[in-house]
């Protein structure tokens, strides 16, 4: 009998801890925003925006297909922050361990060029795969970021007036 009571002392003791303590739980998140219309030859530049707080640093691997669009820039929007590209592995990080992020950030601008050529209606598939945050000594994987559209028809040529009438 004593053992039972000894056992449910404890119990209740656990519960009011857990009640009487904070906990915050939210899912990390990231999203690759950009524009809606694209047409060969236009370029896109789009944002990674990680939502997440307290992480130094992030790293994923880049995917597009190069016959449609080619990676002409990309730019650390974090201030303090380094940005290496090693072929497609991208890391984002606080040399400093100064700066980490809080809740949604704008991380890192890329800029697309879309190849001149394409045909209207080829689809444009850009993804950040395989994102993993850190704050220094552990990690929490985040997914995928992707970002989708399709090549629209090139804008007339023609700037003949056709009519006028008063």
């Amino acid at each position: 009998m004593k053992r039972v009571a000894k056992y449910l002392l404890v119990l209740a003791l656990s519960f009011v801890f857990l009640l009487g303590s904070r906990m915050d739980f939210y899912a990390a998140s990231a999203s690759l925003t950009g524009p809606s219309t694209v047409r060969a030859g236009d370029t896109i530049t789009l944002s990674l925006n990680v939502s997440d707080s307290g992480k130094y640093g992030l790293e994923g691997s880049l995917s597009y297909d190069s016959s449609v669009v080619s990676l002409s820039d990309i730019s650390c929007n974090v201030s303090g922050w380094k940005v290496e590209r090693n072929g497609n592995a991208i890391i984002v990080y606080d040399d400093a361990l100064s700066n980490p992020l809080g809740g949604s950030t704008s991380v890192l601008t890329m800029k697309f060029k879309v190849n001149g050529g394409v045909a209207a209606g080829t689809a444009v598939n850009i993804s950040v795969n395989g994102i993993v945050t850190t704050d220094g000594s552990a990690e929490s994987s985040i997914g995928t970021a992707s970002y989708s559209t399709s090549i629209a028809a090139p804008l007339s040529g023609n700037a003949n007036l056709s009519s006028l009438s008063v």
